[in-house]
């Protein structure tokens, strides 16, 4: 089964095709507890726990703190970061990936809330009071649940070149988009970053037939799907040489597929799963806000691609 395209499809998919032993592969899902057992993977395949029959290429959702984190370091040179998050749960797991990270490569942190309506200058205290000329504010949330009131906060408390990084719940869209961050902050925008969990490069053969079929480039996941079918298809091919009786060739699939030991080559590469079946590539890609983008009115544009893998 080449699919699903949304993760809580695949959440209730997953106890199904676990139980039928049946390959699936799913070029777009990035929810944690869809393959990690700390996450609730176990839940879903509750029939045959250590049976894993769900591989994916996209990289999981939990890779975007710890590439934050790098990229803030060694790419913005910060040592200090003001961790702030939006009191929700997935905010807080983001903030807590980067902050733990973040640490990890030697840097110093000082973390806050930042509750839904609340007013943002408070939180910012502590840029003036204890940080120096190195500082990055990290905010875990949405761009309903504060961020554009932060960063425009930040600019009004003379702030500005401190840059503000979040992670792709803040990621929505250009300034012509009503209600996107660009658009809400316009030039205050200008200073912000992005992480967003991406699919890697696709292989140049590939785009061009498909432009040639369709008129059209490929999406984001296009050349992840066509890769799904070309495991499954090797997978096929490498049975075949051992000439699998009919009962057993769905088993003999799902067993070969998902071996760590094995790797295929698709139109994004030479791929493989661990033992989780997650990725061992993990693909984050970076985006700053260029005001000159998209007319004028400002967009996001990529500033770093860099694959963080094997899955954490």
């Amino acid at each position: 089964m080449i699919g699903p395209s949304a993760s809580n499809v695949a959440g209730s998919q997953i106890p199904i095709t676990n139980r039928a032993g049946l390959l699936q592969c799913s070029p777009s899902n990035t929810l944690t507890g869809l393959t990690k057992p700390r996450y609730g993977a176990l839940d879903l395949r509750s029939t045959y726990p250590t049976r894993i029959n769900y591989i994916r290429l996209a990289p999981v959702d939990d890779i975007q703190g710890p590439a934050s984190a790098s990229f803030a370091f060694n790419d913005l040179d910060a040592r200090d970061a003001l961790v702030v998050d939006d009191a929700g749960d997935a905010g807080r797991e983001i903030a807590d990936a980067f902050e733990q990270a973040f640490k990890k490569l030697g840097g110093r942190t000082v973390r806050r809330a930042l509750n839904p309506g609340a007013d943002p200058v408070p939180v910012l205290q502590p840029l003036s009071a204890i940080f120096g000329a190195q500082t990055i504010v990290f905010f875990g949330g949405f761009t309903d649940t504060g961020a554009p009131e932060l960063r425009r906060a930040m600019v009004t408390q003379g702030h500005s070149a401190v840059p503000l990084l979040s992670w792709d719940g803040i990621w929505d869209g250009p300034g012509a988009d009503k209600g996107s961050y660009i658009q809400q902050l316009g030039p205050a925008a200008v200073g912000s970053y992005s992480s967003h969990a991406a699919i890697g490069p696709r292989r140049a053969d590939f785009e061009q037939r498909f432009r040639d079929k369709y008129r059209v480039a490929p999406d984001e996941y296009a050349g992840a799907a066509y890769a799904c079918a070309e495991v499954v298809l090797q997978t096929l091919r490498e049975l075949a040489k051992t000439s699998p009786t009919a009962d057993g060739l769905r088993e003999a699939v799902r067993s070969y597929a998902v071996d760590p030991a094995h790797s295929y080559q698709t139109a994004l590469g030479t791929v493989g799963f661990d033992a989780n079946g997650d990725s061992i590539h993990q693909f984050v890609n970076l985006y700053r806000v260029e005001s000159s983008a998209a007319g004028g009115k400002g967009d996001w544009v990529i500033a770093k691609q860099q694959d963080f893998g094997p899955a954490p």
